[in-house]
């Protein structure tokens, strides 16, 4: 059976949007982890995070920059949206990161994900080179 990325956005703000990732097989979820974004500006390329309630169809890459990720296809009216490792929401440029929870890195009064490297691989790892990406807003 075909696994799939489920994120559901919980806190929509003005400076980041969080979110938790989950990967079903089935009906059966078998990871669990956390997701940062931009905050919502109209899907403007760079400044902000994709439309919800869609899905969309993922392929693993090799960033020379980034390492490990994966290239997030059918953003209407948007490239090189991706989900990668990054632990700031600062990092980001309109795509995703993944890690293993949230807390204030910083003290910025921004949160921020742990672990992203190790949660990234491990999402992929259990995703494989291709799989579909459903995101939910609560």
């Amino acid at each position: 059976m075909k696994r799939e990325l489920i994120i559901l956005r919980i806190n929509k703000g003005d400076r980041q949007t969080l979110g938790y990732a989950f990967i079903y097989e089935g009906i059966e979820k078998i990871y669990e982890a956390k997701t940062m974004e931009l905050p919502w500006r109209d899907n403007r390329q760079f400044i902000s995070c994709i439309p919800a309630d869609r899905t969309y169809y993922c392929e693993e890459y090799i960033s020379d920059k980034l390492g490990r990720a994966f290239h997030i296809h059918g953003v209407p009216n948007r490239y090189s949206v991706a989900g990668h490792v990054a632990n700031y929401s600062r990092q980001l440029k309109g795509c995703i990161a993944f890690g293993k929870n949230f807390t204030d890195i910083d003290n910025d009064g921004l949160v921020e994900v742990t672990s992203s490297r190790k949660t990234l691989n491990y999402i992929q790892d259990l995703l494989g080179k291709n799989f579909k990406l459903t995101i939910v807003t609560k």
